[in-house]
This record gives structure tokens, sequence and C-alpha cells, in this order.
């Protein structure tokens, strides 16, 4: 599978290089999720606080909506932002040899031939245009998830948005799970396993935006398994970004066009 399940040993005299196994995957997925709940939480103390100051009632329904507007674009910048350095600091104390080593059996941070990246950019799209093309067919009063009502806010929302679906998810998140998640996982329990948990990982992480509305469910987890594919097959975390971006881009010009309706 593109030589991401051969593994790093020593040679005679020579040294090998240090092990990045599945605690090292799982200290960095649980610092994540712990940066992310805290940033989050900490801007929500402080839009309550900002509120309440303003001598409002806190039961006023009215309150939670201002509330949410106020914190959420916040709260999604804060949260790419220190996902990325988690991730990038991760990289830099674990897995350094993994990013020198140019090759599927590293972190496969190299650009794969063009035919390639190419197809897997293609398949991306068409994930992404099928998932638009279900939710004409599956009838639903389902708004989607807090990215989903930001991307419908219009504005400054519907700009961060685009910025983290076409910027952020892709690299960062794909750096994660089919780089960093995939490679330390493989390390210690194999392909299958680590295929599997990396996968369910990213579904679950995805659940508060999708869960309530099947398509939704089903568009994220085939998104997962195109992106896992992509990584097994051509041994680059780029293909994996190439199918991510594309995907999201989809969704993006698919937004962007309810604009100039």
């Amino acid at each position: 599978m593109g030589g991401l399940d051969t593994e790093v040993g020593a040679e005679d005299g020579v040294v090998a290089a240090p092990r990045f196994g599945a605690s090292h995957a799982l200290i960095t997925f649980g610092l994540m999720l712990f940066a992310q709940f805290a940033v989050g939480g900490g801007l929500a103390a402080m839009g309550i606080l900002a509120v309440l100051a303003s001598g409002r009632d806190p039961n006023d329904p009215q309150f939670t909506s201002e509330l949410l507007a106020q914190i959420l674009v916040p709260t999604l910048y804060g949260g790419a932002i220190i996902t990325t350095i988690v991730t990038l600091l991760a990289l830099r104390l674990f897995a350094w040899h993994l990013v020198r080593d140019r090759s599927a059996a590293g972190l496969g941070a190299f650009v794969p031939p063009l035919r390639q990246l190419l197809l897997w950019t293609l398949i991306g799209l068409a994930l992404g245009a099928l998932y638009l093309a279900l939710t004409k067919i599956v009838p639903t009063d389902w708004r989607g998830g807090p990215l989903a009502k930001v991307a419908a806010s219009g504005g400054s929302g519907r700009v961060a948005w685009t910025i983290l679906a076409l910027l952020f998810a892709p690299f960062v998140e794909e750096l994660l799970f089919r780089g960093l998640m995939l490679r330390g996982m493989l390390a210690s329990w194999g392909v299958k396993a680590a295929s599997v948990i990396v996968t369910v990982l990213f579904f679950t992480l995805h659940l508060f935006e999708t869960s309530g509305y099947w398509p939704a469910m089903l568009a994220i987890l085939s998104l997962s398994l195109a992106t896992l594919f992509a990584r097994l097959r051509t041994g680059s975390v780029v293909t994996s970004m190439a199918v991510h971006g594309a995907y999201n881009a989809a969704l993006v010009v698919a937004v962007y066009s309810t604009m100039i309706r």
C-alpha cells in the first residue's frame, strides 16, 4: 500500500529513528480536543460575562441567539488556530523524523505524480457533488450544525467558514488524521486497525455538524474513507489533502451559488 506499512529500523551500526506509535497519536488527538474545548469554553465564558454585564436577562431567548452570534466566529478561528498549533507541535516533538522522510514510509509529505493527484481531486469533487445532489433528493427540515449555520449567516461568518473549509480543514485535518494519527497507529497496530480507528475518530469528531441528517453523516464517512484510500494507495498525505480540499470546494461553490440566484 504505497510502502506505508514499512517501519524504520536499525541497520548494522545505524541508530534507529525514534518510534512514533499509537500512544503518541492518541496523546496528540487528546491534546487537540482539550485545547479546542478550552478555547471554546473560554470564549463562551467571556461572552456570557459581557452580556450579563450589560444587564440582560440570561433567560431571554434572544440572549442565547445574540451570545452565539458573538462567539461562534471567534470560536471557529480559535479552534482552527489551536488545532494547527497542537498538530505542528506534535510533529516537531514526536515525529520530525517522519516529516524529513519524504517517502510513503514517513509522513507522506511528498507530491505524488500529477495523474494520481488529478484523479483523487476529481474523486473529491464527485463526492461533494453527490452529497449536494442527495440533499436535493432527500427532503428535510434539518438546517445543519454550527458550521452550516455560520455558512448560511453570510457576512464575516461565511468568510470564516470559507477560509476554514478551503485552507484549514484540508491541510491540518489531513496532516493530523491521515498523517500523524494513521502513521502512529499503523506502527503499533497495523494497517487494518489503524484505518478503522482513524476513520471512526474522524467521523465522530464531525458528528456535531452532521448528526440528525443521514446524507450528511454518509457524506462525511465517504470523505473519511476516500482520504484514507488516497493516502494508502499513493503513500502521500498530499493526495488526501487534495481529496478533502476538492470535496470542500464543491460545498463552498454550492453555498456561494445561492447568493447569485
